[in-house]
């Protein structure tokens, strides 16, 4: 009766791990934004990779690369390094021609209003070092949104910009960036981008395509 009582158990254990699914915590993943505007009629990408380390749902740490593509040519743009802690992301820049590094702080809270819409602030203080600005800070305010079991996400963001040279003149902006985002599938999401960066005309802004993609 006991050899037959831990053949039970012994079996009951290795069905378990058999089906037992991996379990990884390293995260990879590729953006795509093919972009046109009005004052650039030519089609450009604008495009990020990112490969990250997550030790829970609310904290990770990894790398970005920003790269950039205008006919044949491709342009690396900004790299960085991502810290994230609940409400609090800090990326740290590598050095560029224009500067040695800048220090952006994202601080990051949300109010819900209903079981689809949400209002949230965003203070983004950036320190720059050996750069023609000195620091400066940008205020986000958005309407989030939620559809369709959560699948269908949109953003409507608008960004107060100030600007400290190091001249010491100020630079005053405001612009928008909004976008919609559809899940197709937990790995890829397929939607559409709007950005005047603050120094466009509003209607001079980029439209953008956008793919995400989780490897």
């Amino acid at each position: 009766m006991k050899s037959h009582s831990s053949v039970v158990v012994l079996s009951l254990l290795l069905s378990t791990l058999s089906f037992a699914e991996p379990t990884t915590n390293l995260e990879a993943a590729l953006e795509l934004r093919p972009t046109w505007s009005s004052a650039d009629t030519s089609l450009r990408m604008e495009n990020e990779a990112q490969l990250a380390y997550r030790f829970n749902p609310t904290s990770s740490m990894g790398y970005v690369q920003e790269f950039k593509a205008k006919g044949l040519g491709i342009e690396r743009g900004d790299g960085y390094a991502r810290w994230e802690w609940g409400f609090y992301t800090l990326r740290f820049y590598l050095p560029k021609e224009d500067r040695v590094t800048s220090l952006q702080n994202r601080f990051y809270f949300p109010w819900a209003l209903t079981g689809h819409f949400a209002l949230s602030l965003t203070e983004i203080p950036i320190f720059h070092v050996f750069s023609s600005l000195l620091w400066e800070n940008r205020s986000e305010w958005a309407l989030e949104m939620t559809f369709l079991r959560e699948k269908l996400r949109a953003r409507l963001p608008l960004i107060v910009q100030n600007i400290r040279n190091q001249d010491r003149s100020w630079e005053h902006l405001v612009w928008v960036s909004p976008e919609v985002i559809y899940s197709i599938g937990e790995k890829t999401g397929l939607g559409v981008a709007y950005n005047n960066d603050g120094m466009t005309p509003l209607k001079e802004g980029a439209i953008q395509l956008v793919l995400q993609q989780a490897i």
